[in-house]
């Protein structure tokens, strides 16, 4: 069950999918990988505390929004939207890019790189 939310589309994230009130039975599938749903789970609490507004460290809220923004990819569907062209990130590196913003692996890097970029090497892309 996908859910939409004009609060994400006020943020300007798109597509406006919300990750805490969406659900999908591949979450429980045998043939997703643990590794996959537990860096599902991780997200999952992340955006919590952040939705939440509640007190936590500020690393912790920064690598937050890092993932909220990096939802924000340029999802072809998106194009009429946001006027950006869309790209294709794999499943993995998706995966990988959520792993290492909650490890805090690019906690050096602003928060706005991570919006709108096509995945991890154009976030960390001194283009940006």
């Amino acid at each position: 069950m996908i859910r939409l939310s004009t609060a994400l589309g006020q943020l300007g994230i798109y597509p406006t999918i919300d990750p805490l009130t969406s659900r999908s039975r591949l979450l429980q599938s045998p043939l997703l990988s643990l590794a996959h749903a537990h860096i599902a789970e991780r997200v999952r609490d992340a955006l919590t505390l952040l939705a939440s507004g509640a007190e936590a460290d500020p690393r912790t809220i920064a690598r937050a929004r890092k993932l909220q923004r990096f939802f924000a990819q340029p999802f072809f569907c998106a194009e009429p939207y946001t006027g950006r062209p869309g790209v294709t990130v794999s499943a993995d590196d998706a995966l990988q890019g959520c792993r290492e913003i909650l490890d805090g692996d690019h906690d050096d890097i602003p928060e706005d790189a991570f919006y709108f970029t096509g995945g991890m090497d154009e976030v960390r892309s001194p283009r940006r």
